[in-house]
């Protein structure tokens, strides 16, 4: 018997000799039960009722958790082992067990554990544990314990409890409201939290409606009816649902399918868009009352110019008449100043031929000067108007048509023009080449004398648009002057070159009218870069747009 303990095998150490286990009504040897056990990896254990201490261990015990009988009692017996084995407060119903099972039970009764153990080299198992009692003649003799490793099973149970509770967690957390709901009745699962005080409704209450009960009577309550059957749309739909309150709330679907509880299941985002509808109602009025606006401001700009004409006109011909009248008394004049005093003949002699004709060359200049702003003014106010043809086309040979008009000013700036490979967009022509046609001349403008000039034209193509520079080495735009570069009627810099300011101006709007952007890098006595954009959606436009400014 010491020589079976001390290889941990077992045996009846009342009798010496294998015990038999009746509890479930069958006999067989303990050794025969342990080498079963044994193949499926399962530990059993002996504890004699008289003493309430171990009896034996099978190997496998061993191997599971590390220990012999000799370890226990090193340990100070049973009890002892047990304080130092158990992680739980369920030692006392180890230790104690066997005055809870009365003697003379006339029928076996199986016990069930779970417990965290403390291996030998100090790890934890977590260990199912199951007694079974023997009796003989009435009387409890001895138990037996089969323990399993389920420690793998308790972690994967943790981290599944785990992982549910970060789920919920994140469900709740969100602040559009959630439903989810079986695919095959609609019937409502589960939601989460922002669902219920935002519907009205309870928990309780939802699980006994579908999505469809929420949704307005009407054209969506119809969409809602036929895109809830297609599984095949996961894309984002807008419907009215009601509260039960019966308050209509727009909402925004987005919808994926997931197994929920062993179920095939719709789990499906609601989200309020009440501000994003009030907001594009509001962007949708400001931008009616804008056109009107602008509409009214091309309008005054066009009659204004047109009225201003009139007396343009009126003082053009008064200034040509003063003019005739002049040229035909100047002779007599002449001949009435020599017959003045000395001293007056000075004084009317500058008069007559000298304040008077530089009154109507101001005036005349005056004139020419208003005439060409009231131009410039009709021309912005008609760019709106026009109808724009976008086509595709090669900026290329556009730029260089433009360059050939501008022969002169290059010779006369000594200017060499380098043209690169330019993508192909789609534009209106005559807008694109007022576009180039304003920056070129500009930059030829601009340059300064007696350094020969360089100007770059380049394009890049983006995602969404495409961008195009024009550079120079010019005099370039102080910094204190870049917010007059685009106002109509303000200039930049050194006022010596001819013009009225609106070239940019022009630019600025048939750049917008194209859906682009239009800025600019600049260093004083360096040189400057204008860029542009053209956006690639009017491909998608085709034909003619009348665009507004």
């Amino acid at each position: 018997m010491e020589e079976a303990r001390a290889r941990g095998g077992m045996v009846d150490d009342s009798t010496g000799t294998s015990p038999r286990a009746t509890a479930s009504g069958t006999t067989g040897s303990v050794e025969g039960l342990q080498d079963v056990l044994a193949r499926i990896g399962t530990a059993l254990y002996v504890v004699n009722a008289e003493t309430e201490e171990y009896a034996a261990f099978s190997p496998m015990y061993t191997t599971l958790l590390g220990y012999t009988l000799e370890d226990v009692a090193a340990h100070g017996g049973r009890r002892l082992f047990l304080q130092h084995l158990i992680l739980s407060d369920e030692v006392e119903e180890k230790t104690h067990g066997f005055s809870r099972i009365q003697d003379g039970q006339a029928a076996a009764s199986i016990r069930e554990h779970r417990i965290w153990c403390r291996h030998k080299d100090g790890s934890l198992r977590y260990m199912e544990d199951h007694w079974i009692p023997e009796y003989a003649d009435g009387r409890l003799v001895r138990t037996y314990g089969i323990l399993r490793d389920i420690t793998a099973q308790k972690e994967t149970e943790d981290a599944l409890v785990e992982t549910e509770g970060t789920y919920r967690t994140l469900f709740d957390s969100v602040a559009d409201p959630i439903v989810i709901f079986e695919k095959q009745t609609n019937r409502i699962l589960d939601c989460n939290q922002a669902m219920l005080p935002r519907f009205g409704y309870s928990l309780a209450e939802l699980r006994s409606l579908t999505p469809l009960d929420l949704v307005a009577p009407g054209e969506t309550k119809a969409a809602a009816e036929k895109n809830i059957d297609d599984e095949d749309d996961t894309s984002a739909h807008e419907y009215i649902f009601l509260t039960k309150a019966g308050q209509e709330i727009p909402v925004e679907t987005h919808t994926a399918d997931v197994r929920y509880r062993g179920q095939d299941a719709w789990i499906t985002i609601l989200r309020d868009i009440t501000e994003r509808r009030e907001a594009a109602e509001r962007a949708k009025r400001y931008t009616a009352e804008i056109e009107a606006a602008n509409e009214e401001i091309k309008q005054f700009a066009y009659i204004v110019s047109h009225d201003l004409r009139a007396p343009l006109v009126n003082l053009r011909g008064f200034s040509a008449e003063l003019r005739r009248a002049l040229d035909g008394v100047l002779p007599l004049a002449r001949q009435a100043v020599e017959a003045l005093p000395a001293a007056d003949q000075r004084v009317a002699h500058d008069s007559i031929e000298e304040d008077i004709p530089e009154a109507l060359g101001f005036i005349d200049s005056s004139v020419t000067r208003m005439d060409s702003f009231i131009n410039a003014v009709l021309k912005l106010s008609r760019i709106g108007r026009r109808e724009l043809a976008y086509r595709p086309l090669d900026p290329r040979p556009l730029v260089e048509e433009i360059l050939r008009t501008l022969a002169h000013q290059q010779a006369a700036h000594d200017a060499t023009v380098t043209v690169a490979d330019l993508p192909q967009v789609t534009a209106d022509r005559t807008a694109l080449e007022q576009i180039f046609g304003n920056l070129l001349a500009n930059a030829l403008l601009y340059l300064v004398p007696g350094r020969p000039g360089r100007i770059e034209v380049g394009g890049a193509r983006g995602k969404t648009e495409t961008t195009f520079w024009v550079r120079d080495n010019g005099r370039g735009i102080a910094a204190e002057d870049a917010d007059k570069v685009f106002a109509p009627f303000r200039r930049a810099g050194k006022q010596d070159v001819p013009g009225e300011g609106m070239g940019l101006s022009y630019v600025h709007t048939m750049v917008r009218q194209h859906g682009g952007r239009i800025w600019f890098e600049s260093t004083p006595d360096v040189g400057t870069t204008f860029f542009f954009t053209l956006s690639h959606s009017l491909g998608d436009q085709g034909g003619s747009h009348a665009e507004r400014p």
